[in-house]
């Protein structure tokens, strides 16, 4: 199989585009607290999809995120794909079942992060 290396790079490019509009969210979040954490994991199905890091949190209106629909007190964050090396001892990596509640009215959890050895 073949493919050029630009369509390629742009195949790419909007795949992390559309990921990163997908984790962005309308999270119903404490900013303050939000802010002490550098890295936003998606999982689906318990298992994290990608790494994101938070370059800054804002209210969830439609100026800030077009394509939302913008709900009073929530949140949302604009940032970039982590680093391979940030993201590879978690992304897709199971997320254990103690921060995956079943039934849990808030998605949102918070984790301190793993101890990676190098």
């Amino acid at each position: 199989m073949t493919t050029r290396p630009n369509q390629y790079r742009e195949k790419l490019q909007r795949r992390d585009e559309e990921y990163l509009r997908g984790c962005a969210g309308c999270w119903a979040i404490n900013p303050a607290r939000a802010r002490k954490y550098n890295l936003v994991l998606a999982h689906r199905r318990g298992i994290a999809l990608g790494a994101v890091r938070p370059t800054s949190w804002m209210p969830s209106t439609k100026a800030n995120f077009p394509w939302l629909e913008g709900e009073e007190d929530r949140w949302g964050f604009v940032g970039e794909l982590a680093d391979q090396g940030i993201a590879k001892p978690y992304v897709q990596k199971r997320v254990p079942d103690k921060y995956r509640v079943k039934g849990a009215a808030n998605p949102i959890r918070y984790v301190e992060p793993l101890s990676v050895k190098g």
